[in-house]
């Protein structure tokens, strides 16, 4: 893990621990934690070396990452398919997920791109305050694996379009897709407490199982 991590911060991506066998971050305040430095990377990984790896997307890596899910029946697929024909066959750096799902790597847009749940069928983006598990990460289901090597490409004007026209998603959305099967209305119910007693958010209390 130690070595892939190294390179990937040498090509200038943002790069911070996830837990071991799990795609949650393993440092709090990752946003502002990951980092290209080796120093750090070397610490992180020799403290934990088997601890995946995160890629911070966004401006600071020049990386926006199109997540396709296909797992509980998410047909982001079928949306991968139709986008491939519509923008001859999306041609960028590929991942694939240990569900099947696919990860397409793009440059980031002159003008920024937020994070976006539920943008197309089965489609997410991710952007600023956004990172997704990198290869050869693995997790229960499975390993993440590229695809091919190609550079990550520009994503093509009238796709950049499409995708802005969607709102932005809510900081308590976005956390919800992270939340562990099991947890989720609890850990929802406590950022809406805090929230409603006019916490900003990001200041309420971790959770603590």
């Amino acid at each position: 893990m130690l070595n892939s991590a190294l390179s990937y911060a040498a090509r200038g991506w943002h790069i911070h621990p996830l837990i071991p066998n799990d795609k949650r971050p393993l440092l709090g305040g990752w946003p502002k934690q990951a980092s290209i430095s080796t120093e750090a990377i070397d610490l992180w990984w020799n403290n934990n070396p088997s601890a995946n790896i995160g890629i911070a997307c966004g401006q600071a890596s020049n990386l926006v990452v199109l997540d396709f899910d296909c797992k509980n029946g998410a047909k982001g697929m079928d949306t991968l398919v139709t986008l491939e024909a519509k923008f001859n066959g999306l041609k960028t750096l590929r991942a694939q997920t240990p569900s099947g799902g696919v990860h397409l790597y793009f440059t980031y847009p002159a003008q920024p791109l937020g994070n976006k749940v539920g943008v197309m069928a089965g489609l997410d983006i991710r952007s600023d305050n956004g990172y997704v598990a990198a290869p050869p990460s693995v997790i229960p289901q499975g390993a993440y694996t590229w695809v091919n090597d190609e550079q990550p490409a520009e994503l093509p004007q009238e796709l950049l379009e499409m995708l802005r026209s969607v709102p932005v998603e809510s900081p308590l959305k976005s956390e919800s897709n992270a939340i562990p099967e099991g947890r989720r209305n609890e850990t929802l119910f406590r950022h809406a407490c805090a929230l409603g007693d006019g916490l900003r958010y990001g200041k309420s209390k971790p959770f603590k199982p």
